[in-house]
Protein backbone atom coordinates (compact mmCIF):
# COMPACT_ATOMS: atom_id res chain seq x y z
CA UNK A 1 0.00 0.00 0.00
CA UNK A 2 1.56 3.20 -1.46
CA UNK A 3 0.47 6.62 1.34
CA UNK A 4 -0.27 10.23 -0.30
CA UNK A 5 2.84 12.55 0.99
CA UNK A 6 -0.02 14.20 2.77
CA UNK A 7 -1.10 11.07 5.03
CA UNK A 8 3.21 11.00 5.76
CA UNK A 9 3.21 14.13 6.98
CA UNK A 10 -0.25 13.76 9.00
CA UNK A 11 1.99 10.82 10.48
CA UNK A 12 5.03 12.14 11.35
CA UNK A 13 3.97 13.67 15.07
CA UNK A 14 2.64 10.03 15.73
CA UNK A 15 5.80 8.20 14.88
CA UNK A 16 7.75 11.07 17.20
CA UNK A 17 5.35 10.38 19.99
CA UNK A 18 6.00 6.27 19.75
CA UNK A 19 9.97 6.85 19.46
CA UNK A 20 9.93 9.07 22.36
CA UNK A 21 7.80 6.04 24.53
CA UNK A 22 4.48 8.02 23.95
CA UNK A 23 5.54 10.73 26.38
CA UNK A 24 4.78 14.37 25.79
CA UNK A 25 8.00 16.40 24.71
CA UNK A 26 8.94 19.75 25.89
CA UNK A 27 11.69 22.57 25.85
CA UNK A 28 11.87 25.38 29.01
CA UNK A 29 15.09 26.89 28.33
CA UNK A 30 14.66 30.26 30.57
CA UNK A 31 13.44 30.11 33.95
CA UNK A 32 9.47 31.28 33.60
CA UNK A 33 8.86 34.17 35.82
CA UNK A 34 6.32 34.12 38.14
CA UNK A 35 5.86 35.81 41.49
CA UNK A 36 6.69 33.62 44.39
CA UNK A 37 4.63 34.02 47.74
CA UNK A 38 6.73 33.85 50.81
CA UNK A 39 5.86 31.63 53.86
CA UNK A 40 2.78 32.83 55.92
CA UNK A 41 3.60 32.12 59.82
CA UNK A 42 3.09 28.78 60.48
CA UNK A 43 -0.41 27.80 62.07
CA UNK A 44 1.85 26.31 64.86
CA UNK A 45 5.49 25.78 65.51
CA UNK A 46 5.59 22.20 66.82
CA UNK A 47 9.13 21.81 68.17
CA UNK A 48 12.09 23.51 68.44
CA UNK A 49 14.72 20.75 68.72
CA UNK A 50 17.96 20.79 70.48
CA UNK A 51 19.55 18.69 67.05
CA UNK A 52 20.28 19.61 63.34
CA UNK A 53 17.63 17.96 61.28
CA UNK A 54 19.15 15.43 58.09
CA UNK A 55 16.65 13.61 57.19
CA UNK A 56 12.78 12.83 57.36
CA UNK A 57 10.22 10.29 55.76
CA UNK A 58 6.22 9.66 56.50
CA UNK A 59 4.61 6.40 56.79
CA UNK A 60 2.80 5.19 53.93
CA UNK A 61 -0.24 5.85 55.99
CA UNK A 62 0.32 9.57 57.13
CA UNK A 63 -0.09 8.88 60.30
CA UNK A 64 3.79 9.21 61.38
CA UNK A 65 6.80 11.35 60.95
CA UNK A 66 10.11 10.59 61.23
CA UNK A 67 12.90 13.13 62.01
CA UNK A 68 16.46 12.22 61.72
CA UNK A 69 18.84 14.19 63.35
CA UNK A 70 22.40 14.45 64.77
CA UNK A 71 20.93 13.37 68.86
CA UNK A 72 18.88 10.24 66.85
CA UNK A 73 15.45 9.48 65.39
CA UNK A 74 12.23 11.44 66.78
CA UNK A 75 8.85 10.26 66.32
CA UNK A 76 5.72 12.66 65.94
CA UNK A 77 1.76 11.47 65.15
CA UNK A 78 0.19 13.24 62.22
CA UNK A 79 -1.72 15.39 62.32
CA UNK A 80 -2.11 15.74 65.85
CA UNK A 81 1.79 16.52 66.03
CA UNK A 82 1.97 14.28 69.22
CA UNK A 83 5.67 13.05 70.02
CA UNK A 84 5.85 9.71 70.73
CA UNK A 85 9.13 8.46 70.99
CA UNK A 86 13.25 8.40 70.14
CA UNK A 87 14.61 5.81 68.44
CA UNK A 88 18.94 5.55 67.93
CA UNK A 89 19.42 7.96 71.03
CA UNK A 90 22.94 9.64 71.20
CA UNK A 91 23.88 8.57 67.44
CA UNK A 92 23.95 10.65 64.00
CA UNK A 93 21.41 9.91 62.33
CA UNK A 94 21.52 11.13 58.56
CA UNK A 95 19.01 8.80 56.68
CA UNK A 96 15.59 7.11 57.69
CA UNK A 97 13.17 5.30 55.59
CA UNK A 98 9.51 3.41 56.27
CA UNK A 99 8.95 0.49 54.19
CA UNK A 100 6.04 0.31 51.98
CA UNK A 101 3.95 -1.47 54.02
CA UNK A 102 4.08 0.76 57.59
CA UNK A 103 5.46 -2.23 58.81
CA UNK A 104 9.10 -1.76 59.27
CA UNK A 105 11.48 1.65 59.76
CA UNK A 106 15.01 1.43 58.70
CA UNK A 107 17.50 4.45 60.37
CA UNK A 108 20.94 4.54 58.57
CA UNK A 109 23.31 6.77 61.51
CA UNK A 110 26.45 6.66 63.39
CA UNK A 111 27.77 5.56 66.29
CA UNK A 112 30.80 6.53 68.52
CA UNK A 113 33.18 3.61 67.67
CA UNK A 114 35.30 4.72 71.08
CA UNK A 115 38.88 4.13 69.53
CA UNK A 116 40.50 7.27 68.23
CA UNK A 117 40.20 8.64 64.54
CA UNK A 118 44.35 8.61 64.02
CA UNK A 119 46.98 6.96 65.37
CA UNK A 120 49.26 9.30 66.89
CA UNK A 121 47.61 11.14 69.94
CA UNK A 122 44.49 12.16 68.21
CA UNK A 123 41.98 12.11 71.01
CA UNK A 124 39.01 12.61 68.78
CA UNK A 125 37.07 9.62 68.85
CA UNK A 126 35.80 8.06 65.42
CA UNK A 127 32.25 6.60 64.23
CA UNK A 128 30.99 3.97 62.50
CA UNK A 129 28.27 3.31 60.67
CA UNK A 130 24.99 1.90 62.14
CA UNK A 131 21.97 0.10 60.43
CA UNK A 132 18.82 -0.50 62.58
CA UNK A 133 15.45 -1.67 60.77
CA UNK A 134 12.74 -1.56 63.35
CA UNK A 135 9.29 -3.31 64.07
CA UNK A 136 6.84 -0.33 63.89
CA UNK A 137 4.47 -2.39 66.11
CA UNK A 138 6.79 -3.00 68.78
CA UNK A 139 10.00 -0.90 68.40
CA UNK A 140 12.20 -3.67 68.77
CA UNK A 141 14.89 -4.04 66.41
CA UNK A 142 14.18 -6.72 63.78
CA UNK A 143 17.55 -6.35 61.15
CA UNK A 144 20.73 -5.27 62.55
CA UNK A 145 23.90 -6.23 60.54
CA UNK A 146 27.21 -6.15 62.24
CA UNK A 147 29.33 -4.57 59.94
CA UNK A 148 33.19 -4.67 60.55
CA UNK A 149 35.78 -1.64 60.71
CA UNK A 150 34.86 -1.07 56.51
CA UNK A 151 31.86 0.67 58.47
CA UNK A 152 34.44 3.20 60.59
CA UNK A 153 34.17 6.51 59.31
CA UNK A 154 31.23 5.74 56.80
CA UNK A 155 28.13 7.27 56.77
CA UNK A 156 24.80 6.56 55.38
CA UNK A 157 23.45 9.17 52.45
CA UNK A 158 20.55 7.25 51.58
CA UNK A 159 17.79 4.46 52.51
CA UNK A 160 15.44 3.29 49.88
CA UNK A 161 13.18 -0.11 50.42
CA UNK A 162 12.20 -2.59 47.65
CA UNK A 163 8.38 -2.02 46.76
CA UNK A 164 7.70 -5.82 47.83
CA UNK A 165 9.30 -4.51 51.60
CA UNK A 166 11.91 -6.78 51.71
CA UNK A 167 15.06 -5.33 50.39
CA UNK A 168 16.76 -2.42 51.56
CA UNK A 169 19.03 -0.39 49.34
CA UNK A 170 21.57 2.13 51.20
CA UNK A 171 24.25 4.38 49.76
CA UNK A 172 27.26 5.53 52.23
CA UNK A 173 29.75 8.64 51.68
CA UNK A 174 32.36 6.27 50.33
CA UNK A 175 31.12 3.15 49.98
CA UNK A 176 28.89 3.21 46.62
CA UNK A 177 25.38 1.38 46.82
CA UNK A 178 24.39 -1.77 48.26
CA UNK A 179 21.41 -3.64 48.36
CA UNK A 180 20.73 -5.99 51.72
CA UNK A 181 18.03 -8.64 52.13
CA UNK A 182 16.44 -7.90 55.24
CA UNK A 183 15.43 -11.25 55.78
CA UNK A 184 18.93 -13.20 54.93
CA UNK A 185 21.47 -10.29 55.96
CA UNK A 186 22.88 -11.73 52.40
CA UNK A 187 23.80 -8.69 49.79
CA UNK A 188 21.92 -9.04 46.77
CA UNK A 189 23.38 -5.69 44.66
CA UNK A 190 26.74 -3.58 44.66
CA UNK A 191 27.67 -0.93 42.46
CA UNK A 192 31.08 1.06 42.96
CA UNK A 193 33.17 3.37 41.09
CA UNK A 194 30.67 6.21 41.59
CA UNK A 195 32.08 9.79 40.92
CA UNK A 196 31.39 10.48 44.65
CA UNK A 197 28.84 10.11 47.57
CA UNK A 198 25.40 8.82 46.42
CA UNK A 199 23.05 11.32 47.74
CA UNK A 200 19.60 9.53 46.37
CA UNK A 201 18.57 6.03 45.77
CA UNK A 202 14.89 5.38 43.75
CA UNK A 203 13.71 2.15 42.90
CA UNK A 204 11.38 1.08 40.21
CA UNK A 205 7.77 0.95 40.89
CA UNK A 206 8.37 -2.55 39.65
CA UNK A 207 11.44 -3.56 42.06
CA UNK A 208 13.46 -4.42 39.22
CA UNK A 209 16.24 -1.26 38.43
CA UNK A 210 17.50 0.99 40.66
CA UNK A 211 18.63 4.53 40.37
CA UNK A 212 21.39 6.47 41.63
CA UNK A 213 22.96 9.88 41.85
CA UNK A 214 27.05 10.87 41.17
CA UNK A 215 27.56 8.46 38.20
CA UNK A 216 30.75 9.32 36.26
CA UNK A 217 30.41 12.48 33.55
CA UNK A 218 27.20 13.49 34.94
CA UNK A 219 25.23 10.92 34.24
CA UNK A 220 22.40 8.62 36.75
CA UNK A 221 23.36 5.16 37.04
CA UNK A 222 20.11 2.97 36.37
CA UNK A 223 20.67 -0.70 36.77
CA UNK A 224 19.21 -3.77 37.27
CA UNK A 225 18.65 -5.77 40.29
CA UNK A 226 18.84 -9.59 38.41
CA UNK A 227 22.39 -8.97 36.79
CA UNK A 228 24.04 -6.01 38.10
CA UNK A 229 23.71 -4.70 34.35
CA UNK A 230 23.77 -0.88 34.36
CA UNK A 231 23.09 2.01 31.76
CA UNK A 232 23.61 5.62 32.31
CA UNK A 233 21.81 8.88 31.14
CA UNK A 234 23.24 11.66 30.32
CA UNK A 235 22.00 14.69 28.98
CA UNK A 236 24.31 17.82 27.30
CA UNK A 237 21.94 20.40 29.09
CA UNK A 238 22.13 19.61 32.75
CA UNK A 239 25.20 18.95 35.28
CA UNK A 240 25.53 16.55 38.44
CA UNK A 241 22.42 15.50 39.35
CA UNK A 242 21.42 16.59 43.10
CA UNK A 243 17.89 14.38 43.10
CA UNK A 244 15.69 12.25 41.28
CA UNK A 245 12.55 10.02 41.60
CA UNK A 246 10.50 7.70 39.59
CA UNK A 247 7.38 8.61 38.25
CA UNK A 248 4.35 6.51 39.88
CA UNK A 249 3.44 4.90 36.67
CA UNK A 250 7.34 3.71 36.03
CA UNK A 251 7.51 5.30 32.71
CA UNK A 252 9.58 8.77 33.28
CA UNK A 253 12.20 9.62 36.06
CA UNK A 254 12.66 13.04 36.91
CA UNK A 255 16.08 14.63 38.17
CA UNK A 256 16.88 17.80 39.46
CA UNK A 257 20.67 18.88 38.52
CA UNK A 258 23.19 21.97 39.37
CA UNK A 259 22.72 24.59 37.68
CA UNK A 260 18.96 24.28 38.63
CA UNK A 261 17.76 22.07 35.40
CA UNK A 262 15.63 18.93 35.14
CA UNK A 263 15.01 16.81 32.67
CA UNK A 264 12.38 14.28 32.36
CA UNK A 265 13.11 11.05 31.16
CA UNK A 266 11.39 8.17 29.30
CA UNK A 267 12.59 5.22 31.06
CA UNK A 268 11.97 3.37 27.31
CA UNK A 269 14.47 5.29 25.63
CA UNK A 270 16.67 7.07 28.19
CA UNK A 271 16.41 10.02 26.54
CA UNK A 272 15.83 13.56 28.88
CA UNK A 273 12.47 14.27 26.39
CA UNK A 274 11.59 17.20 28.78
CA UNK A 275 13.94 19.79 30.18
CA UNK A 276 12.78 22.74 32.58
CA UNK A 277 15.11 25.35 33.70
CA UNK A 278 13.72 24.99 37.52
CA UNK A 279 15.87 27.43 39.54
CA UNK A 280 18.80 29.65 39.45
CA UNK A 281 21.62 27.68 40.63
CA UNK A 282 20.54 24.23 41.53
CA UNK A 283 17.36 22.08 42.19
CA UNK A 284 18.09 20.59 45.72
CA UNK A 285 14.90 18.06 45.41
CA UNK A 286 12.06 17.35 43.82
CA UNK A 287 9.01 14.93 44.32
CA UNK A 288 5.98 13.83 42.42
CA UNK A 289 2.25 14.12 43.33
CA UNK A 290 0.49 10.79 43.87
CA UNK A 291 -0.94 11.13 40.27
CA UNK A 292 2.34 12.17 38.50
CA UNK A 293 0.39 15.01 37.28
CA UNK A 294 2.51 17.83 38.90
CA UNK A 295 6.29 17.99 40.11
CA UNK A 296 7.06 19.73 43.15
CA UNK A 297 11.45 21.21 43.12
CA UNK A 298 13.34 22.64 45.32
CA UNK A 299 15.99 25.62 45.22
CA UNK A 300 15.87 28.83 47.51
CA UNK A 301 12.27 28.59 46.42
CA UNK A 302 9.53 25.97 46.13
CA UNK A 303 7.97 25.27 42.43
CA UNK A 304 5.47 23.44 40.85
CA UNK A 305 5.44 21.96 37.40
CA UNK A 306 2.56 20.75 35.09
CA UNK A 307 4.45 16.87 33.74
CA UNK A 308 3.10 16.84 30.69
CA UNK A 309 3.58 20.46 29.20
CA UNK A 310 6.51 21.43 31.57
CA UNK A 311 4.19 24.84 32.13
CA UNK A 312 4.89 26.61 35.61
CA UNK A 313 2.05 26.14 37.85
CA UNK A 314 2.82 27.85 41.41
CA UNK A 315 5.52 29.20 43.58
CA UNK A 316 5.93 29.45 47.25
CA UNK A 317 8.20 29.31 49.91
CA UNK A 318 11.10 31.71 49.15
CA UNK A 319 13.22 32.57 51.88
CA UNK A 320 16.78 34.19 51.06
CA UNK A 321 18.97 32.19 53.82
CA UNK A 322 17.27 28.36 53.12
CA UNK A 323 17.55 25.66 50.43
CA UNK A 324 15.13 22.91 50.25
CA UNK A 325 17.35 19.90 50.31
CA UNK A 326 14.47 17.17 50.63
CA UNK A 327 10.60 16.69 49.40
CA UNK A 328 8.09 14.01 50.13
CA UNK A 329 4.26 14.47 48.41
CA UNK A 330 2.12 12.74 50.39
CA UNK A 331 -1.31 10.96 49.51
CA UNK A 332 -3.77 13.42 51.12
CA UNK A 333 -2.02 16.26 49.07
CA UNK A 334 0.65 18.08 51.41
CA UNK A 335 3.68 18.04 50.80
CA UNK A 336 6.62 18.01 53.13
CA UNK A 337 9.96 20.10 53.11
CA UNK A 338 13.41 20.01 54.76
CA UNK A 339 15.35 23.27 54.49
CA UNK A 340 18.74 23.93 55.23
CA UNK A 341 20.50 27.17 55.53
CA UNK A 342 23.74 27.11 53.28
CA UNK A 343 25.42 29.79 55.64
CA UNK A 344 24.63 28.39 58.97
CA UNK A 345 24.50 24.63 58.52
CA UNK A 346 23.23 23.86 61.79
CA UNK A 347 20.21 25.57 61.24
CA UNK A 348 17.08 23.07 59.33
CA UNK A 349 13.35 23.21 59.45
CA UNK A 350 10.82 20.88 58.65
CA UNK A 351 7.52 22.08 57.14
CA UNK A 352 4.20 20.92 56.47
CA UNK A 353 2.20 22.75 52.95
CA UNK A 354 -1.14 22.41 51.54
CA UNK A 355 0.37 22.99 47.70
CA UNK A 356 -2.63 24.38 46.37
CA UNK A 357 -2.40 27.36 48.57
CA UNK A 358 1.40 27.53 49.04
CA UNK A 359 0.06 27.74 52.44
CA UNK A 360 2.17 26.94 55.52
CA UNK A 361 0.39 24.36 58.03
CA UNK A 362 3.15 23.02 60.76
CA UNK A 363 6.61 23.68 61.37
CA UNK A 364 9.87 21.51 63.16
CA UNK A 365 13.03 23.82 63.81
CA UNK A 366 16.25 22.44 64.23
CA UNK A 367 19.01 24.13 66.22
CA UNK A 368 21.03 27.19 65.37
CA UNK A 369 24.53 27.18 65.88
CA UNK A 370 25.81 29.39 68.77
CA UNK A 371 26.13 32.98 67.95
Amino acid sequence: MRLHPLSLLLMIPLLSACASGGQPRFNVPALPQATSMPPANPARVIATLPQRIDSFDVSPDGKLLALATSGGVRLYELPTYQYLRGLNDGELASAVAWSPDGRRMAVGSSKDYGKPFFTGGDSSNSWKAHLTVWDASTWKPVFEPAFGDEMVNEMFRDLAWSPDNRSLASSLDTGGVQVLDTQTGQTISRQKDFASSVDRLAWSPDGSRLLATSDMAYTIRRWRLSNGQAVRLFDRRVGNAMDLAWSPDGKRIASGHVGGGVCFWTALTNRCDGFIQAHRTATFSLAWSPDGSRLATGGGVIRLWDTATGELLRSFGEEADYVYSHMQWLRDGSLVTLQYSPEEPGKTALRLWDPSTGSLTAEWRGRRPAE
